[in-house]
């Protein structure tokens, strides 16, 4: 994510643009920084530590970028609970882009799905906590490679669905998909790299699986 969220965004079709620095790029005033939004900078500063400053902001490290990431986004989806990787950068990646409300109505079409399986999230309310995580752990410990995969393209379908109905997207689609491909990438080379460690651990066959279906799935929205 810091690698494409590395610079300086003044885009005037972004809703973050109400709430900017006096800063201006191309003509037009920074709001984000490293993806944070000034707003949301302003806002965690107490609570993490850091000045509210319109310097700081525009100087923000990458340490200060990490504690937000985690604080806020990777935490909001219970991110270390999760035993999939693939699933926990899916739901954190929702959250960071679109924010908690377009990560909500995605969790209620995975919680209808995990009920309809016999994996009951206890409630079908669109918000991450323990029942849910449960819920998809046990199914992918149950179902293996083959359910993890069928959880994640669930996730992703919904996700680039939701992104196509955006009113920015005839701007950032294929932006946005750019994104996702390099995900898949980065994904292939860490599953690489975990082969590599365990050559005869168990179930590497079916982790292989699992990434060359995501990455399909990823391609075949490359238009």
């Amino acid at each position: 994510m810091l690698k494409w969220e590395g610079g300086y965004s003044s885009d005037n079709t972004d809703d973050a643009r109400f709430d900017a620095t006096t800063k201006l790029l191309k003509g037009y005033p920074i709001h984000t920084y490293k993806g944070v939004t000034f707003g949301t900078w302003k806002n965690t500063a107490k609570e993490l530590g850091h000045s509210p400053s319109e310097e700081a902001f525009l100087n923000m490290t990458s340490s200060e970028w990490g504690k937000i990431m985690k604080k806020f986004y990777w935490n909001y989806v219970f991110g270390d609970k999760i035993q999939s990787q693939a699933i926990a950068e899916i739901l954190t990646e929702i959250v960071w882009g679109s924010g908690p409300k377009y990560l909500k109505p995605i969790v209620i079409k995975l919680q209808k799905l995990l009920q309809e399986k016999g994996y009951d999230p206890k409630g079908i309310d669109g918000r991450m906590g323990t029942d849910t995580v449960n819920a998809i752990n046990k199914y992918v410990y149950d179902k293996g490679a083959k359910g993890e995969k069928e959880l994640v393209d669930f996730i992703w379908n919904n996700r680039v669905e939701q992104l196509k109905t955006f009113s920015t997207a005839k701007y950032h689609l294929k932006g946005w998909m750019n994104r996702m491909n390099d995900w898949y990438s980065n994904a292939s080379d860490r599953i690489k790299q975990f082969i590599k460690d365990n050559p005869t651990g168990s179930g590497i066959l079916g982790v292989s699986i699992v990434l060359f279906g995501v990455f399909l799935l990823g391609k075949k929205f490359i238009k």
